[in-house]
């Protein structure tokens, strides 16, 4: 079963399966929020606003896969 968290924004953390992806994320204070808490095995940027940039480095794993842009892929046995 998935577990999905909204972190404000457009930042949504979705487990499942043993992998965690996280959607957008973001540094929290450029948009008055607090940063989320995660920590993601895959973290898809969907463009490069300000608002997202940084935000990858707060979620990340090490050696988490960072998917940006448009498109369709597999990564770590997820379709994204």
């Amino acid at each position: 079963m998935a577990k999905v968290r909204w972190h404000g924004h457009a930042c949504f953390e979705v487990s499942g399966g043993g992998v965690t992806v996280v959607t957008d994320p973001h540094d929290g204070s450029s948009l008055g929020l607090p940063a989320p808490r995660a920590s993601a095995d895959v973290t898809l940027i969907s463009h490069s606003h300000f608002d997202h940039a940084d935000g990858r480095r707060l979620v990340a794993k090490p050696g988490a896969a960072v998917v940006e842009g448009a498109g369709l892929r597999e990564v770590k046995g997820v379709k994204v």
